[in-house]
């Protein structure tokens, strides 16, 4: 995934193809920047707005992360 922007937020991972996680996530965890990426999911999962919520649950469905 050299020549793509990593995501930095729900909607990021969202709109990336859906071929494109599982090196995503290979990426950020070799330059150790998924942990700020689950940060940044975990607070739209306590956001206000339903559609920040849904955009946060569908980012860890496709990173993996059942519910």
């Amino acid at each position: 995934m050299p020549d793509r922007k990593l995501p930095a937020r729900s909607a990021d991972v969202v709109a990336l193809p859906e071929g494109a996680v599982p090196d995503m996530m290979r990426t950020m965890l070799r330059q150790r920047r998924l942990t700020a990426l689950m940060q940044s999911i975990h607070a739209d999962m306590r956001s206000e707005e339903p559609s920040i919520r849904m955009a946060a649950r569908l980012a860890l469905d496709r990173m993996g992360f059942i519910d």
